[in-house]
């Protein structure tokens, strides 16, 4: 029976570069750079750590094993023979001279073609379960942090936009009452200047008429005796 350590040990290669004895001490960058260690998939290619791409996450992967190592199937099969595969991985032959040679031992314990490829299958199988709970997971995360907050975002643009053209029919409704205050304004300075032009006026023609009525009773008073 296999475990998660020896699971991943058939499928990744840790890749460290221990610094030598007689070297520098290296400095911070160099050891945070060194305790980064990225697991590399065996003989597969890593993918392009680009925009919308993505590279071999070890929790990830660690989590996918842990599936293989939950559903190992008991006997001889797949894992089993990677297993074999690993270990005369070296000896000096090629790849092809490995597989055969681990078939044939594998072959001794009654296990055939057949048998191993229906076992690569299932873990397949085991591999793709785990790739639709991860989807729906995903969609769940999904949901939550993105599709609701784009919900959220388009509400507070419409709100945003909806108190813009309020504030725009305000400010238009301030302009239009700025221009009639002023208006007014004028109209009010208009009829001051008007009311105190007639106030002067009727003082004016008031006293003249005032002072002639005085005049005649003065003189009425001194040619009438």
């Amino acid at each position: 029976m296999f475990n998660l350590k020896n699971i991943k040990s058939l499928f990744v290669v840790e890749d460290t570069n221990p610094v030598e004895n007689n070297k520098e001490l290296p400095t911070t960058e160099e050891k945070n750079i060194a305790n980064t260690v990225q697991p590399k998939i065996i003989e597969t290619p890593q993918i392009s750590n680009t925009i919308g791409g993505g590279y071999v996450d070890d929790r990830i992967l660690e989590s996918l094993l842990k599936a293989l190592e939950d559903n190992n199937i008991e006997g001889f099969d797949f894992l089993e023979y990677k297993n074999s595969i690993k270990a005369l991985s070296q000896m000096p032959m090629d790849e092809a001279t490995r597989y055969r040679s681990a078939y044939a031992t594998a072959a001794t314990l009654g296990v055939t073609l057949d048998k191993l490829c229906q076992s690569a299958e299932f873990y397949k199988t085991v591999l793709q379960k785990e790739n639709e709970k991860f989807k729906a997971a995903l969609s769940n995360q999904i949901n939550s942090s993105v599709i609701s907050k784009e919900k959220q975002a388009q509400e507070l643009s419409n709100e945003i936009l909806k108190k813009s053209e309020l504030i725009k029919k305000l400010t238009e409704e301030i302009t239009s009452h700025q221009t009639e205050l002023g208006k007014i304004k004028d109209q009010v300075l208009e009829a001051n200047i008007k009311i105190e032009k007639t106030k002067a006026n009727f003082q004016s023609t008031f006293e003249a008429l005032l002072l002639q009525i005085n005049d005649d009773i003065t003189k009425m008073k001194a040619y009438l005796k």
